[in-house]
């Protein structure tokens, strides 16, 4: 399992805490156009990031390396070892997801990875995602983001090797996002190591939070920010910059088909639960993967008995599909969790199909599939 072998990379990593500081080599544009107006639990948050060179290549890295430079003198005393300059999105007190943005070996005052175009490329990470797939309401909406540089104390990490391991412990911090989501025993240890080695370098803060926001609920929050990094020349004066680094909140309306029109379109409900995927997009698990936990236990007996093409003992078939639409709520949005519980249906409506079940099962939700457009004709369930 690609978990497991990630694991060995927490022992390259150092326990200790560096003071954080803002260096004032960066500056911060912040935009909040076109913010997106939604309900809660409408659609799904996303965050991405870009990097780009500001200026003529050769110009830009000097730069770069110029601010990088400073960022260890300042912060780290000159201290030979490698650095992970990452990006980091938190809700609250609590860290969603990193990423590293720029990695780089300092060794007696000089750069390794910094000497041609090709190892500069080869260590910056130009775009990517920090987090996404979690249905947007009043408790995620706002989300902080800052830049932070780490030293790793005994190995080089590249950046592609620090996200795919940040991807991997990615849904031990999903819960901050989507409480409901559950992670299964055997995940909690390979991936608890995981997390100690992403979250235990020396650290030095580079800019302060900035808190963004996804929906439109009238606050000045921006669901754009900017991050000019430039270095520091000889006299006090300042490069061109060096990168950009660009971090935006977007919406996404559906994961498990097209919408348009506040409509899905051309739905196939066979298709639909291979996309009911929990957690980002980089580590997303099964939806009867992320139910594990106790208070979920009578829908996952349910859904067992159906897998062995038999009716749940002792409750009736509407018990069963309120349980099971109930849950789905907890985990997709207001529009995929209505489209999932009928791919559910047509999956399993022949074991359902009893007396009252029509009633409880489809005509209780008959509202949400129509104006959806869910078609619930196909679902063989006609008592």
């Amino acid at each position: 399992m690609r978990i497991i072998r990630f694991a060995f990379l927490y022992l390259i990593f150092s326990s200790a805490a560096a003071s954080a500081q803002y260096l004032e080599y960066i500056k911060v544009d912040q935009t909040s156009e076109n913010k997106a107006v939604y309900p809660w639990n409408e659609v799904y948050g996303r965050v991405s990031y870009a990097v780009e060179f500001s200026v003529v290549p050769d110009d830009a890295k000097r730069s770069l390396e110029s601010f990088l430079k400073s960022v260890v003198s300042k912060s780290f005393g000159n201290e030979d070892g490698n650095y992970v300059l990452t990006l980091i999105l938190e809700n609250g007190v609590r860290e969603v997801s990193k990423r590293a943005v720029v990695s780089f070996t300092w060794s007696e005052k000089r750069f390794l990875f910094f000497t041609t175009s090709s190892d500069i490329s080869s260590n910056i990470s130009f775009k990517g995602r920090l987090t996404d797939h979690f249905p947007i309401n009043s408790n995620n909406n706002h989300l902080q983001v800052r830049l932070e540089l780490q030293k790793t104390e005994n190995a080089a990490v590249n950046t592609d090797t620090y996200n795919d391991f940040s991807d991997q412990v990615g849904l031990l911090s999903f819960k901050a996002l989507v409480p409901a989501v559950n992670v299964a025993q055997s995940l909690e240890v390979p991936l608890g190591i995981m997390a100690k080695a992403l979250n235990s370098s020396r650290k030095a803060e580079l800019a302060t939070d900035v808190s963004m926001s996804f929906i439109d609920d009238g606050s000045d929050d921006p669901n754009k920010v900017v991050y000019s990094i430039r270095g520091p020349r000889g006299g006090g004066d300042l490069y061109n910059n060096g990168i950009y680094i660009t971090v935006s909140f977007d919406v996404d309306p559906s994961l498990v088909g097209v919408f348009e029109a506040e409509k899905f379109k051309n739905l196939n409900l066979d298709l639909i639960l291979r996309n009911a995927l929990v957690g980002a997009s980089g580590a997303g698990i099964p939806f009867e993967e992320a139910i594990s936990g106790k208070e979920y236990e009578g829908i996952r007996g349910y859904l067992s008995s159906l897998d062995q093409r038999k009716r749940p003992d002792g409750v009736p078939s509407s018990y069963v599909c309120r349980e099971l639409w109930d849950t789905l709520l907890g985990f997709f949005s207001n529009r995929d969790a209505p489209v999932i519980y009928a791919a559910y249906l047509k999956k399993y409506g022949y074991w359902l199909d009893a007396s009252g079940a029509r009633s409880g099962c489809i005509d209780a939700f008959k509202q949400s599939f129509e104006g959806l457009s869910v078609d619930t004709t196909s679902i063989p369930i006609s008592q």
